[in-house]
């Protein structure tokens, strides 16, 4: 019998044994997909944030469609899935999002140099296939970010501009009147 107490060992191997371990994006290519696997899970303790790794790794994770009330504040702020405390009182009195353990500094999150310092020795352990495809990855959201806070930059200072100009044709209507009498045509300094 299989299932007589003590009879734990098994002679024989496993009938079938996967080549290949278990890839959520293998089939899926989905935006949703992607977006969960490019997710950075914080606020969490070291416990949680294992167990929604594991989640989104095996596709069970379910992403959350409306917020939920938060059980210290008693808002409807909560976000994230499995999440039970909101970011604001989690940040306020240092328990997790999750179970509402208290949280030690070094746990869950951790400091950005402790954060680029794991990076540095995971990416040591990935094949250089995987290591380049992370480092694109890494280099293209840091130029949307590039892209975008220069797109910010370059509205503000169009709008500089054309205030210079407006207070260069305010300057030459103030000047018409003023001196002899003669009327002149306004003209704005070309940049």
């Amino acid at each position: 019998m299989s299932s007589q107490r003590g009879n734990a060992k098994k002679n024989k191997p496993p009938k079938h044994v996967n080549k290949m371990g278990f890839k959520n994006s293998m089939h899926d290519t989905s935006q949703r997909t992607k977006d969960l696997n490019e997710m950075i899970i914080s606020g969490v303790c070291q416990r949680c944030k294992d167990i929604l790794a594991w989640k989104i790794k095996y596709k069970k994770y379910k992403a959350s469609t409306q917020a939920r009330k938060c059980t210290k504040c008693q808002q409807k702020r909560v976000k994230d899935s499995y999440h039970i405390i909101c970011k604001v009182c989690c940040e306020a009195e240092g328990v997790c999002g999750k179970c509402g353990q208290k949280v030690e500094q070094g746990e869950g999150d951790g400091n950005n140099e402790d954060n680029g310092e794991e990076i540095r020795q995971k990416l040591a352990f990935l094949s250089e296939r995987e290591r380049r495809t992370y480092l694109r990855a890494q280099d293209k959201k840091a130029s949307k970010e590039r892209s975008s806070t220069s797109k910010h930059k370059e509205c503000d200072e169009e709008s500089d501009e054309d205030k210079d100009e407006e207070s260069a044709d305010d300057q030459c209507e103030e000047n018409d009147g003023v001196g002899n009498g003669q009327v002149h045509v306004n003209w704005a300094p070309t940049a």
